[in-house]
């Protein structure tokens, strides 16, 4: 599912229902959808979002500072 919508660079890691995601993406609008995507998926108990903002991603939310 994540590729599809163009989530690229995720690792996902499950045990028991419960979901890790680890990796950068562009942007926080992404690092949310793939959060969303996991928690939908038939049972997934919990969802730990350990997602990453690519470095201009993280600049721009700061005001370029």
């Amino acid at each position: 599912q994540f590729v599809s919508r163009g989530l690229t660079g995720i690792n996902v890691d499950v045990q028991d229902g419960a979901v890790t995601l680890r990796g950068t993406v562009a942007t926080q609008a992404q690092r949310q959808e793939a959060e969303a995507l996991a928690r939908q998926t038939n049972g997934v108990k919990t969802v730990s979002n350990l997602l990453t903002l690519e470095r201009n991603e993280r600049l721009s939310n700061k005001g370029g500072q």
